[in-house]
């Protein structure tokens, strides 16, 4: 068994956004992500092929090591403002899920 989790977050961005959003996340975000937690070993964004999809952006994190302790950290870092946040993303409507691999 891998030691390796991939973390899913699905987004979508706040009405009449998207390029800002897919802007901050690109730009931003994701090197803050991969420049502050070392355990998460790599990153890749999706949209959906499905216009009609509930989320329209995936996000897909590799994290090697203690995941549930990775996603804690990522998760206090945003609210304490360490990571940049933005209010071009839809936040109620994200979603996460966590898989392990085999």
């Amino acid at each position: 068994m891998s030691n390796t989790t991939t973390y899913l977050v699905y987004t979508n961005a706040a009405e009449g956004r998207d390029d800002e959003f897919n802007t901050w996340y690109d730009t931003v975000h994701i090197p803050e992500i991969l420049a502050m937690f070392p355990s998460v070993v790599s990153a890749k964004r999706f949209s959906a092929a499905d216009p009609a999809a509930e989320h329209a952006y995936l996000a897909m994190y590799e994290i090697e090591g203690d995941a549930d302790a990775t996603i804690r950290a990522i998760g206090k870092a945003m609210m304490s403002g360490e990571l940049t946040t933005t209010d071009s993303m839809d936040a109620p409507r994200s979603a996460r899920a966590v898989w392990v691999a085999r």
